[in-house]
């Protein structure tokens, strides 16, 4: 998995849900393992039961173009080009090396996470995701934003 997503994903959750950190390690080794993006809930139970882990790991992989078929694809139709372009050059870059993402670039890659948790989660959780990923993605610039 690229470096950048996991540490999207892991700053997301310390700002966010602290509590399900823990849970990214594991998804990641089932999203490896089984090759699809996410768990499947034990028998006889909900689909609530899964960590949010497995959901935000594929969402934020598909933001930055790792995860191929229908998820990408919203995704893709979910963010311009020029954002999509800025994430492209995000990846793989130390922390503070790429240009930040203007404010409505940022308005993009939450609605793109909101969209792609949606129905997954709760709408809450998604919001609270979405903005998570954002301030992720600020922090590998030092917080900055243009």
């Amino acid at each position: 998995m690229d470096p950048a997503v996991m540490e999207v994903t892991r700053q997301a959750f310390l700002s966010s849900y602290p509590d399900e950190v823990e849970d990214l390690d594991a998804a990641l080794e089932r999203f490896e393992r089984q090759g699809r993006p996410r768990a499947r809930p034990p028998v006889g139970m909900g689909v609530d039961m899964l960590p949010l882990a497995d959901f935000l790991l594929p969402a934020v992989a598909a933001l930055f173009g790792a995860v191929g078929g229908a998820l990408a694809e919203q995704t893709a139709a979910a963010l311009s080009e020029k954002t999509k372009a800025g994430l492209a050059r995000l990846r793989g870059h130390s922390q503070g090396s790429f240009d930040p993402l203007a404010p409505e670039q940022e308005e993009e890659v939450c609605a793109a996470v909101v969209l792609m948790l949606q129905g997954k989660v709760t709408s809450e959780e998604a919001d609270t995701l979405g903005l998570a990923v954002v301030g992720a993605l600020r922090l590998r610039n030092g917080g900055k934003r243009d």
